[in-house]
């Protein structure tokens, strides 16, 4: 560990790291098989949030876990549930393509957090 991020673990803001966890945490149970989804996309948002607020990059992590949710709720309108090898393929496809969006939206205006304060 460098003393740079020595120094980061003091600025973490651990509002916004359980905040990100349990929100996406949240959004992955309304998918099918949350059992298995919410527990993943906790993971996800604690794992971003925390290297956000490590490198502070300022990435707004509420886009991509939105674009996840609008695309897994669009795809279900097109889900072909008669597949036992791989129900749901539709909307986990487009929960993947749309938060993959969100987070190249994130990406591309990172740094607006930060420019806020």
């Amino acid at each position: 560990m460098t003393s740079e991020q020595g120094k980061n673990l003091g600025n973490i803001d651990l509002e916004r790291v359980i905040g990100t966890t349990i929100g996406y945490g949240i959004i992955g149970s309304f998918f099918p098989d949350s059992h298995a989804v919410a527990p993943t996309l906790a993971v996800t948002g604690l794992a971003l949030s925390i290297y956000d607020e490590l490198k502070q990059t300022g990435l707004d992590l509420a886009r991509p876990i939105w674009g996840a949710a609008l695309g897994g709720f669009a795809g279900s309108f097109f889900d072909i549930n008669s597949n036992s090898y791989l129900p749901n393929i539709v909307t986990y496809t487009s929960t993947a393509i749309f938060g993959t969006l969100g987070f190249i939206k994130s990406l591309h205006n990172k740094g607006e957090r930060f420019r806020e304060e």
